[in-house]
């Protein structure tokens, strides 16, 4: 049996208007989801942002993707910029009666959280960069050598997040893949095999 996460979460675009997000799913769900910034000098987070399914698409009777988008609630209409900007996602299965779940039926748990997360983070995040492009900080990956030698960049780009994560000035905040159609289409084909009826 499929778990009900079965791809993503993905941030497919952030900008200090919204933030979306991409969710594959093995069943019906309405996804809603919270933005969050730290407190100053503590561990709280305040919401910053709330969200919900804006479109979902059947690409089989156990594919589900899902698309989020989740809106600034401040007066300016705007998220904070060079600041982290954790995102939760929680799940209400279309069997279940309506409303918001509470952030104890998000996602972001045990084995999900270990896998998306970076170690010691309850959440994901993102940062939005200051409209100046001189602090606008770029990491170049190219694909994975599934079928050659080389290093995993993917991996590596992982790992540089990860020991920059609390330094935001230093976080890179454009991430560009190279892949080749080979690949792309390869993967594709790959990735989709099991979610055959």
């Amino acid at each position: 049996m499929l778990p009900l996460v079965v791809c993503g979460p993905i941030v497919r675009r952030a900008s200090s208007k919204s933030i979306l997000v991409w969710l594959a799913t093995s069943q019906p769900a309405k996804i809603f989801a919270d933005a969050l910034v730290e407190t100053v000098g503590s561990s709280q987070k305040t919401p910053v942002g709330k969200g919900e399914t804006v479109s979902t698409m059947a690409l089989g009777e156990r594919l589900y993707c899902h698309l989020i988008e989740i809106k600034p609630i401040s007066l300016t209409g705007l998220f904070p910029e060079s600041q982290l900007i954790f995102y939760d996602l929680g799940l209400a299965r279309a069997v279940v009666p309506r409303g918001r779940p509470t952030l104890s039926d998000s996602i972001f748990q045990g084995e999900v959280r270990d896998r998306i997360c970076f170690p010691g983070e309850q959440l994901p995040s993102v940062q939005l960069p200051r409209r100046d492009p001189i602090t606008l900080r770029v990491l170049h990956c190219s694909c994975r050598r599934m079928l050659g030698a080389g290093r995993d960049t993917i991996a590596t780009a992982d790992k540089e997040l990860g020991l920059k994560l609390r330094f935001p000035h230093l976080r890179p905040n454009v991430l560009i893949f190279r892949e080749t159609k080979f690949m792309l289409t390869m993967c594709l084909t790959w990735r989709l095999e099991p979610f055959k009826s």
